[in-house]
């Protein structure tokens, strides 16, 4: 199988990913209880993950492992790894105004005070551009799935069976036996909604020059 590092946007749909393989490989090879969802290390039949932050903080991973998780966060965790003609990528993100209310949310419930609200949209908006930059627009390595949040929820099957044919082109995927996606769209009535159309604006501008500019959004 192939040696694949999944690069994804925080709350693009990783998880869901990698529950979709997981599955996938433990109808055929294992009569054992799947593994965790947030498990940090698996392996199943031929298939096994590794997030490398939580289990070896490696990349690539000592164990050989299928795919690797990371998310890049300082653009340059991957930097020798994104030309290497013998690794795969799976790219996934997610549209910038979800992704960031996604994850705002997951880190309040973690202490995050509301009044950081709009600090933390302007640097998720620059944050969510530089990953956009490298790893969508200007990613040339031939070997990469890029795959938004927004087709995975839609087409699930089809977005899977995408990955499979990267890691493992011998595998067909069993439609029947796919996970739900549970996709409820966000509700935004409860955010001062400034930032977040400073956020639209800011990330409409990069991508109309091209590049990353210098002043803040």
């Amino acid at each position: 199988m192939a040696q694949v590092q999944g690069v994804s946007w925080p709350r693009s749909g990783h998880h869901l990913l990698i529950e979709q393989l997981k599955k996938h490989y433990h109808l055929q090879h294992s009569d054992e209880p799947l593994p965790p969802i947030q498990a940090a290390f698996c392996r199943i039949g031929p298939f096994s993950y590794c997030e490398h932050f939580r289990h070896c903080r490696r990349i690539p991973c000592p164990e050989n492992v299928t795919i690797q998780k990371c998310h890049d966060h300082r653009t340059s965790e991957l930097e020798h790894w994104i030309s290497r003609p013998d690794v795969k990528h799976v790219v996934q993100w997610r549209h910038p105004v979800s992704s960031i209310v996604s994850l705002w949310e997951w880190h309040k419930g973690r202490g995050l005070h509301t009044a950081a609200w709009s600090k933390w949209v302007i640097l998720q908006s620059r944050a969510w551009c530089r990953f956009m930059m490298k790893w969508v627009y200007q990613n040339a390595h031939h070997q990469t799935v890029l795959m938004s949040y927004e087709d995975q929820v839609r087409r699930p099957a089809h977005c899977l069976a995408r990955v499979l044919s990267l890691i493992d082109p011998a595998q067909t995927v069993q439609v029947d036996k796919l996970i739900e996606t549970n996709f409820r769209p966000k509700n935004y009535d409860e955010y001062d909604l400034e930032p977040i159309i400073m956020c639209t604006r800011y990330v409409r501008d990069v991508f109309n020059m091209g590049e990353m500019p210098d002043e803040k959004p």
